[in-house]
């Protein structure tokens, strides 16, 4: 009897004859095969076969009806089930992939996560670098103003510099022609001539005067040296003493005659005595 997988009809339910293969025909072999067994056993009489038959007959169609039902029934619970669990297994199936792809979604969104942290690190960076690149450019600013006010004032010590080397120089131009001046009186005082012209007036006069009183001072100092020379030699000589040099004194025969010599020639030339060994 393979009713499981069929349509309710009444095929299924008996085949219309004894032999039938119908779920009704089923039952009543098996319910035949038990009256026999009674009935030979002495269970059941000739005359109570056909009440029980009868009996068995609206009873096992009942439940030949109610066994068919059954088993469409349990047939579709099982494919319900079936179904249900495909489903199920579906579900889970999904469940995972919705759980992996929510794995994956916290990957990524961890991935972003750390992809915004280092893009926030970099800007940070970035921001303090150029923080410090316009810090440099500040202080760049700072010293060129402090450079342009430096020349400004270097500029302006260089004019007022100029001023004072024009005005000093315009001073020492005044200057010099006064000390050509008293250069030329200083010379007058110290020569005879000035720009190779002779010095006159009071001055020359003194010069003059100065002159033969420097000459007069020679001669005198000649004339003492000339008299401790003659002195000494007067009295080296009047004195006998073996062990005096009078070489080694300095008033020998020969130094004593150099003396006299230039105490001579002196008064014709005024020049100074001057003795040499």
């Amino acid at each position: 009897m393979a009713i499981q997988d069929e349509k309710l009809s009444l095929s299924s339910l008996t085949g219309g004859e004894v032999e039938g293969a119908g779920a009704f025909e089923e039952l009543m072999r098996t319910v035949n095969s038990h009256i026999n067994k009674q009935f030979d056993a002495g269970r059941l009489t000739t005359e109570n076969v056909a009440s029980v038959y009868l009996g068995a007959l609206q009873s096992t169609m009942s439940e030949a009806a109610n066994f068919i039902v059954a088993i469409q029934e349990s047939n579709q619970r099982v494919k319900l089930i079936d179904e249900q669990i495909a489903n199920a297994k579906i579900e889970v199936q999904l469940s995972q992939k919705q759980l992996e792809l929510a794995d994956k979604q916290l990957d990524l969104l961890d991935k972003q996560i750390s992809k915004a942290d280092k893009d926030t690190e970099l800007t940070a960076a970035q921001v303090l670098v150029q923080t410090k690149q316009l810090d440099v450019m500040d202080e760049q600013i700072d010293k060129l103003d402090a450079e342009t006010s430096m020349i400004a004032q270097q500029t302006l010590n260089a004019v007022n510099q100029n001023t004072q080397i024009t005005t000093q120089t315009s001073k020492i131009a005044s200057e010099k022609v006064i000390l050509d001046q008293r250069l030329k009186t200083e010379e007058a005082q110290t020569k005879n001539t000035v720009d190779g012209n002779p010095v006159g007036g009071v001055l020359g006069k003194q010069i003059e005067l100065y002159q033969n009183q420097a000459d007069g001072y020679i001669r005198d100092a000649e004339q003492k040296v000339a008299k401790i020379y003659n002195d000494t030699f007067v009295t080296t000589m009047s004195t006998e003493n073996d062990a005096f040099s009078r070489a080694d004194a300095g008033v020998s025969d020969a130094t004593m005659s150099k003396v006299f010599e230039k105490l001579t020639a002196g008064i014709n030339d005024g020049n100074s005595l001057v003795v040499s060994s």
